[in-house]
């Protein structure tokens, strides 16, 4: 039901790029509690609900991300160790650890925004049809990014 195509209604897809400094903002949004809420139906938005990850989401990525950097700054000192590389140990850990990708523009993680238009779920005629649709949209939603993408950890999708 979901994969119907309709010129009507568009499905909107929108990649972002995310830094893990952006979370906070990213988190204070996602609830609706605060920046912008002029778009925001404040009597729909207890209908906003997580599909895909754990409440705490934000807090296990960034320590996720702490744990990588700890990670790779050990081995990167175990490494200059083995070599006997003393101004070079000195120096990396002078430096600390390090943020573990490479510098871009955009950021090492993606937001993925997945989205329909209301009236495309409200065009049917019975409740149940217009749930039946919202649960199978739901439904591919959920699946979409791991199987099209190459997803290395999906953190958060609501």
């Amino acid at each position: 039901m979901v994969h119907q195509s309709c010129s009507k209604f568009a499905i909107v897809c929108r990649f972002q790029g995310l830094f893990p400094k952006d979370i906070g903002g990213y988190e204070k949004h996602r609830p609706r509690n605060g920046g912008d809420l002029g778009h925001v139906d404040p009597t729909r938005s207890h209908l906003n609900r997580p599909v895909i990850g754990e409440a705490d989401w934000a807090a296990q990525t960034i320590a996720m991300i702490e744990d990588m950097k700890a990670e790779n700054f050990a081995d990167e000192i175990e490494t200059l160790t083995r070599r006997r590389r003393k101004k070079q140990i000195k120096e990396r850990m002078a430096e600390g650890p390090r943020d573990p990708w490479r510098a871009t523009r955009h950021g090492p993680m993606r937001e993925v925004i997945l989205t329909a238009n209301r009236d495309w779920f409200d065009a049917l005629p019975t409740p149940a049809a217009r749930q039946a649709r919202a649960q199978a949209f739901e439904d591919a939603a959920r699946d979409w990014p791991p199987a099209t993408l190459a997803v290395q950890r999906l953190a958060q999708l609501s």
